[in-house]
């Protein structure tokens, strides 16, 4: 009788364990899986501050990240081209919040507005995105730098509404 009772508690209470034991997996999966999104350098292990890999810090409406490799010229040349690296991401940023804006969601006029479009870009190169400055800067492990450029809201609002009346301008002419 011993024996038929420690097999029933047996049989009741090892499912318990196993469950208790997955759990445990499951969290510590779950734990791998957060430290693996965390921001890291390309090609390293090395965390990076988040707006690297986001490009998003409080108060800027819009940003970019750009990236200059190590070199040789000196770190006055890397910030240059870091910036302007960072400059032409946010032109590109600024393009599609004027398509978003001027298409309206128009299936027609996606497929028109997803063409390349030189005025667009001429417009906002030209407005020479002006309140854009480096926020941030950071070296990586291998000695790339890198920089976050943004606008704030008023002047990304301004930017945006600029670039899209002078847009819509061309485009009726």
């Amino acid at each position: 009788m011993r024996i038929l009772l420690c097999m029933l508690l047996s049989a009741a209470v090892l499912p318990g364990v196993d469950a208790w034991g997955e759990t445990q997996t499951s969290t510590a999966t779950v734990a791998k899986v957060k430290k693996a999104t965390k921001c890291s350098f390309p090609k390293s292990r090395k965390r990076a501050p988040d707006w690297v890999c986001t490009a998003r810090v409080e108060g800027l409406a819009v940003a970019a990240v750009g990236s200059a490799a190590k070199s040789q010229v000196g770190v006055s040349f890397m910030e240059q081209m870091a910036a302007a690296d960072a400059r032409a991401r946010l032109v590109r940023e600024v393009r599609e919040s004027v398509r978003k804006k001027v298409v309206g969601g128009a299936p027609a006029a996606i497929k028109e507005a997803d063409k390349p479009d030189g005025a667009l870009i001429t417009t906002i190169t030209h407005d020479s995105l002006q309140g854009a400055k480096v926020e941030k800067s950071v070296y990586g492990p291998n000695g790339t730098l890198y920089v976050l450029v943004g606008l704030d809201a008023a002047n990304a609002n301004r930017l945006i509404e600029s670039v899209t009346a002078e847009y819509l301008k061309q485009k009726h002419q």
